[in-house]
């Protein structure tokens, strides 16, 4: 039986995609890990079922259409419209050649503190939003009222350390100020 904390969070299906049982799949990892012979796990019931491939193509650089195996006609895929796709944490660390450990869950950015790069303390993560492509840390400023609001991208995001409960991030110029006037 698969366990929930043995998931992570990989997409959401969106649409079906003509008549053969595909479904248009909106990833947040790499696409060539498709190609490998990992399933995709959905939620039916509240039960974790593995998928298989049989077959997908890029639609974008984050959609794929997906034909998974004995899903074969629209009607079937309508189920999956919206649902949340998953893989096995083990299967991702064996993909990214990195420990099951270091693989990033977003809830557990939840709670770490924020540093700049030379070490100020900017404030705590409040909330991780993830409803758009651009994926932003929320944090509470511990001089001001106003959250920061702060991208969660390869570009800002120095180093995240779970152990230490504390995440180094390159804060632009006048990005604080900016959060300031927002609110």
């Amino acid at each position: 039986m698969i366990k929930k904390e043995d998931l992570k969070d990989i997409g959401v299906f969106r649409k079906t995609h003509a008549l053969k049982g595909e479904i248009n799949a909106q990833l947040d990892i790499d696409m060539e890990f498709l190609d490998e012979d990992y399933p995709l796990i959905i939620l039916v019931e509240g039960i974790a079922v593995p998928f298989f491939i049989e077959e997908w193509r890029p639609k974008t650089s984050t959609v794929a259409l997906v034909k998974l195996e004995d899903v074969d006609y629209e009607e079937a895929c309508k189920d999956f419209v919206n649902q949340p796709i998953y893989a096995l944490k083990k299967d991702l660390a064996d993909f990214y050649d990195v420990e099951e450990n270091d693989l990033l869950q977003e809830d557990n950015l939840i709670g770490m503190m924020v540093y700049d790069e030379e070490g100020e303390e900017i404030g705590e993560v409040i909330d991780f939003d993830s409803s758009t492509i651009n994926e932003l840390l929320i944090i509470k400023n511990k001089d001001n009222e106003s959250p920061v609001y702060l991208p969660f991208v390869d570009d800002m995001i120095v180093s995240i350390s779970p152990e230490d409960n504390r995440i180094t991030a390159r804060i632009p110029d006048g990005l604080l100020e900016i959060n300031n006037i927002i609110d």
